[in-house]
């Protein structure tokens, strides 16, 4: 009996050992319950984790809604082509040739002076805000003249046989001066607020006064154009700063007036038809025109 019960004993401690090896390692593969610590990991674990968890996401990972791009600043004008690719042809810019702007609207005019005492017209009309040339004369042969053109224009260097002129635009409406300083004698400007105005001021004084200046040195009048309004009476002054003249209005006076040297001669006459009319010499080639309107205005 002895010899069975030894060997009973070692089968069965040999087989508990195996139990035991078995139940230590399925212990060491098993999950650790709630409470209990993680086995620690091998060698060289940490470090790539650390890697996974800086690396930058990959393309697969990017969100398909892209980022909108800031817009450029607003452009001061649009542009004619856009960029071109490398190797494109530029198309060419058409640049427009610049417009052609109307010639300046302006008024010119001259006045006689009568030296001692008066001024031909007066008195002097003109309108407003245009850009005004004034051809000046005196009939006097003394010394300088100075003058003042109201608050617009002054000369101190007028001389006796030169056409002196005067060129300023009427800012302000109203009655001023034009002024002899020397000798201390005047005559009247009205500046008008319009074409219109200034027509209705010569209706209301019943004519319609100009001058004229002949000079053969120049070889022109002043001005050489006049326009004026059809049935109402003209009254032109003529003053020549060399040399007599036999003078003539086509049609509508065509008796000559004879203009000597600084010799003023009045001219009255009423156009009675619309036209151009010539002003005349007899004697050379000098002229100029009468222009007869329904109304001096343009617009009108």
């Amino acid at each position: 009996m002895r010899p069975v019960t030894y060997l009973t004993l070692t089968l069965t401690l040999v087989l508990l050992s195996a139990c035991a090896n078995d139940v230590s390692r399925e212990a060491q593969t098993a999950t650790p319950l709630r409470g209990t610590q993680a086995p620690t990991p091998e060698a060289g674990t940490e470090v790539a984790t650390a890697l996974a968890a800086t690396s930058p996401p990959t393309p697969s990972s990017i969100s398909a809604t892209a980022t909108p791009v800031p817009a450029s600043p607003t452009p001061m004008g649009e542009m004619l082509h856009p960029s071109p690719t490398p190797g494109e042809a530029v198309p060419a810019t058409v640049v427009p040739p610049p417009t052609e702007l109307p010639a300046e609207a302006g008024q010119e005019l001259a006045i006689i002076q009568e030296l001692y005492s008066n001024y031909w017209p007066d008195p002097f009309i003109l309108q407003q805000g245009l850009p005004t040339t004034l051809y000046a004369v005196t009939d006097g042969l003394e010394h300088v003249n100075r003058w003042s053109i109201g608050p617009f224009a002054e000369a101190s260097s007028m001389r006796p046989g030169q056409v002196f002129t005067f060129a300023f635009t009427p800012d302000m409406v109203g009655t001023f001066e034009i002024f002899n300083i020397g000798h201390n004698f005047s005559g009247q400007m009205l500046v008008a607020a319009d074409c219109a105005e200034a027509e209705r001021l010569r209706i209301e004084q019943g004519f319609q006064a100009f001058a004229l200046i002949h000079s053969p040195a120049d070889g022109r009048l002043f001005p050489d154009t006049i326009t004026v309004r059809v049935g109402l009476p003209v009254l032109l002054s003529h003053l020549s700063v060399g040399g007599e003249h036999q003078v003539t209005v086509e049609t509508l006076a065509p008796e000559p007036v004879s203009v000597g040297a600084r010799d003023i001669v009045h001219m009255e006459f009423t156009p009675d038809q619309v036209g151009e009319f010539a002003i005349r010499h007899a004697d050379d080639e000098l002229a100029g025109r009468l222009l007869v309107r329904e109304s001096a205005c343009p617009e009108a």
